[in-house]
């Protein structure tokens, strides 16, 4: 069981329900596994500390807000 519960603002799940199945499924993996571990991924820098990159794909990334 995740140890944090993933909120989807609806535009985003909207945006999410419209993208390739191929990516769909690596974005929710994604979000299943930073709900695990928030920890995971990349931290950005600067204006962007705090925040974490978890790449879904090479051209594809996830941004949560934790």
């Amino acid at each position: 069981m995740p140890a944090w519960r993933i909120d989807v603002p609806l535009h985003v799940a909207e945006t999410i329900r419209h993208l390739p199945s191929e990516v769909k499924r690596g974005v929710k993996a994604a979000l299943r596994a930073v709900a695990g571990d928030p920890s995971l991924g990349d931290p950005l820098r600067l204006d962007l500390d705090g925040i974490w990159t978890f790449r879904v794909r090479r051209s594809t990334r996830a941004v949560p807000s934790v």
